[in-house]
């Protein structure tokens, strides 16, 4: 009976001093937890030491020693711990999961999937696990399959997860195959007016490969015709952030009988902080003027640019283009703008900014409308002669300032109306009239060209409206007003575009 009694007491004793150890190092964890949470880093990482050396392997101290380390910003420190763990634990396969969402947070996504995927084979329903792996594969550009292979988990198992219904959407949408189709009406004041249907399609097959094709018709007043086919691939650089699209077509159109070729490369190059830096060549056919609907007019456009186009502090781009001609004349064209935030809620946005725009030209191109004008007798009057861009337009000494505004509103989750404005405050521009003069008393005259320095205000306002009718199906309608010291101009143009899945894979 003695010795019953002695054998119950050593084991109250020694069950006692288990829990008291166990309830020490749980302490020990919430008081780290706390540190962390004030940002009191490293002294949580002390203590977390301390424990480590007292329960070596205790899977719940290493989890959150790896975590302050990483709070730290020590990140060698947090690589050499995690990797080291790993190895010498290699039962903790839940450490495989922590390194890989520090990995996953720090875009080290090939080095992430290597361990997630350890992971996997453990726990292949783990949402997380599932949710990282389908981003990846997502973000370096793999097939739709690829990352819905993972996403597909997440939502089978957890249907109303938002995420994963979100990305599998965004997916679709941007790695299926579409159709777009659009109608758009133009006139302007010169007055030149057309019609214009376009047809374009493409599909993603790999981050080298998005081929696509698109066809364009516009009918000018006068039964002008003007056709374009393009065949167009875009290739991305993921390791690099570079892309590059390119195009070769040809163009054809009714007042002429040659057939010329359409290209264009552009490469893109993302930089730090969202920023991206973008070079392009592009030779495709002028069609803005009258005179330029008398003869195939084409342009080859050199343009540079260094700008951020998306982020929630500003917005902006600087961008230099140099028109060439065939017949070895130039336009060039200098422009900066920036956008800032001044209303960002969830269904509303609205940045106002500024723009400023220079332009020049080697020659000018200003004609008489008339050209049996330059041999009118001379008169004891001042007469002016009407004048034409032929074939293009080429603005002397252009100075342009402005104000910008661009507003979002959602209504609901379908429907997104947008406006643009572009407000002229100063701009002027050396403009070309064609006077007739005399030569001292002698009644020889002629027609002169004098440039005038002049102050006009240009406005460019665009509204837009995308309706979603499905995830499969989006129509659009826009208005374009855009008014400068050479012409009015209004565009009106429809659109839709479809995407094409398989809902059961």
């Amino acid at each position: 009976m003695r010795r019953e009694i002695i054998l119950f007491l050593i084991f109250l004793f020694i069950n006692q001093l288990a829990f008291s150890q166990s309830q020490g190092l749980y302490d020990s964890l919430g008081t780290a937890r706390q540190l962390m949470n004030e940002k009191k880093i490293s002294e949580a990482i002390m203590i977390l030491r301390s424990c480590e050396k007292s329960y070596p392997g205790n899977v719940h101290i290493i989890r959150l020693r790896g975590q302050a380390l990483y709070w730290s910003k020590d990140f060698e420190a947090t690589h050499s711990y995690f990797k080291a763990s790993i190895e010498r634990y290699p039962n903790l396969q839940v450490l495989n999961l922590d390194y890989g969402r520090i990995l996953f947070e720090l875009n080290q996504l090939n080095d992430a999937k290597l361990y997630l995927l350890k992971y996997l084979k453990l726990e292949p329903e783990d949402a997380e696990c599932n949710l990282m792996l389908g981003k990846i594969a997502y973000w370096q550009g793999k097939s739709q399959e690829s990352s819905l292979k993972y996403l597909n988990v997440v939502h089978n198992n957890y249907p109303t997860n938002q995420q994963a219904i979100d990305l599998i959407k965004e997916v679709r949408q941007n790695r299926s195959p579409y159709l777009k189709i659009g109608l758009s009406k133009y006139s302007d004041s010169q007055p030149l007016e057309s019609i214009q249907t376009s047809i374009e399609s493409g599909f993603y097959q790999s981050a080298w490969l998005q081929p696509g094709v698109q066809f364009q018709n516009r009918s000018f007043d006068g039964n002008l015709n003007a056709r374009l086919l393009e065949f167009t691939n875009k290739t991305a650089f993921i390791k690099s952030k570079t892309e590059v699209l390119m195009r070769v077509g040809v163009f054809q159109n009714s007042w002429t009988t040659k057939a010329p070729y359409t290209a264009g490369v552009e490469i893109r190059q993302k930089i730090l902080n969202d920023f991206e830096i973008t070079g392009n060549i592009d030779l495709s056919p002028y069609m803005y003027t009258l005179k330029s609907l008398t003869r195939n007019v084409m342009q080859t456009n050199y343009t540079a640019s260094l700008g951020r186009e998306t982020g929630d502090k500003f917005k902006g781009k600087v961008t230099f283009r140099h028109q060439l001609f065939e017949d070895k004349n130039y336009v060039q064209w200098f422009s900066i703008w920036t956008l800032f935030p001044i209303l960002r809620t969830s269904a509303l946005k609205f940045e106002i900014g500024y723009a400023f725009l220079a332009a020049w030209s080697k020659e000018n191109r200003f004609v008489l409308e008339n050209p049996e004008a330059a041999n009118t007798s001379p008169t004891s009057q001042i007469n002016r002669y009407p004048g034409v861009y032929d074939p293009y337009f080429t603005p002397e000494n252009q100075i342009g300032n402005s104000l910008l505004a661009k507003g979002d509103l959602k209504l609901g989750s379908s429907i997104t109306i947008s406006f643009n404005a572009n407000v002229g405050v100063y701009s002027k521009i050396d403009y070309p009239e064609f006077f007739q003069y005399q030569t001292g008393n002698s009644q020889q005259g002629g027609v002169e060209k004098i440039f005038t320095n002049t102050k006009y205000t240009p406005l460019d306002l665009k509204s837009t409206i995308n309706w979603r009718l499905s995830q499969k199906i989006l129509l659009s309608a826009e208005y374009i007003y855009f008014k400068t010291i050479w012409y009015d101009s209004h565009t009106l143009s429809a659109g839709l575009k479809m995407n094409f899945w398989n809902d059961k894979r």
